[in-house]
């Protein structure tokens, strides 16, 4: 929730990018936490800002649980080339129209700059910060992709101290995410059409409504025809497979050979296709496309002459 990441913002450095612009820290939280402590409560706070987490910040940190006398420090791994798609997705989500235009990068453009630098925020990274200030036997490190548990709410609570009831409830949930990634090829395709001068989208509700009739469009009329893709060069792949390989070994140390040959499996698939983006060119210049965005346009213009037929974007 908010509460929990405007208090975990505080131990975060300031000068992080858009931390504490959208979740500023709150004092109160704070002392509304060390309140709790001097009463013998329990406090459990998640959020995912504290992978930003700093050296500094980890001290600041430490200071702060000393309140409690049991400290339990939980965080997820996940497999290096699942993760920064994740991350890229969350970025893409959360752009304006004017912001995804500055930028105007893809998944192959952002892996490009960032499958290295990224690797500080990462869990392994994260991990090795934390043992520096923490007994190592008060760090648990979850497995995201526990295949036991219905996802990782399961897999949080039901490992977690103390924690019974939030395990129950966890299990009677349908395990779905409360936060789902999105396929980012329709909005790509929007963007690409708008700067082409196919469409005209002058908000980020026009764009909402644009994106969501090319999903029904190819979805209903292409039936998932295979989409024109770019996706990242051989040196990429081997970086993201080395950075990946190596967390694997940390954290599932008994893997057998077998385990490995099954994750190159699943890297090899994710190669082609997660990590991948819209060839948005060659797709503008596909003549089902071409088409697609005349009649959209037409359609677009009989609505604002007549404004009687409904239901079009």
């Amino acid at each position: 929730s908010s509460n929990h990441v405007r208090l975990a913002t505080c131990f975060v450095d300031p000068i992080v990018e858009d931390v504490r612009t959208i979740y500023p820290c709150d004092p109160d939280r704070l002392l509304h936490g060390l309140d709790l402590a001097a009463k013998g409560h329990n406090v459990f706070i998640t959020a995912e800002t504290l992978d930003k987490i700093d050296r500094e910040g980890i001290e600041m940190l430490k200071s702060y649980l000393s309140h409690w006398i049991d400290v339990t420090i939980m965080i997820f791994y996940r497999r290096y080339y699942d993760w920064l798609p994740s991350v890229f997705n969350e970025i893409q989500k959360s752009l304006t129209l004017a912001k995804r235009e500055e930028r105007g990068e893809s998944i192959v453009d952002f892996l490009l700059q960032n499958s290295k630098s990224y690797h500080d925020l990462y869990v392994a990274s994260l991990f090795d910060r934390l043992q520096q200030k923490f007994d190592k036997k008060n760090i648990i490190v979850l497995d995201y992709h526990d295949t036991r548990t219905r996802g990782p709410d399961e897999t949080l609570f039901c490992n977690m101290p103390n924690a019974a009831q939030m395990c129950n409830a966890s299990r009677n949930t349908d395990g779905s995410t409360t936060n789902p990634s999105v396929n980012l090829a329709y909005s790509d395709l929007a963007h690409g059409a708008r700067k082409a001068g196919l469409i005209s989208i002058s908000n980020d509700e026009r764009m909402k409504q644009v994106v969501k009739s090319i999903e029904s469009y190819y979805k209903s009329s292409l039936n998932g025809r295979k989409l024109y893709r770019i996706c990242p060069s051989s040196n990429i792949l081997e970086n993201l497979w080395n950075l990946t390989l190596a967390a694997e070994s940390k954290f599932n140390p008994n893997n057998n050979p077998r385990d490995f040959d099954e994750l190159r499996l699943d890297f090899d698939m994710a190669a082609r296709n997660k990590l991948c983006a819209l060839d948005v060119a060659k797709t503008l210049n596909d003549p089902t496309w071409k088409g697609f965005f005349g009649m959209y346009n037409r359609r677009n213009k009989l609505y604002r002459e007549n404004k009687v037929k409904k239901g079009w974007p």
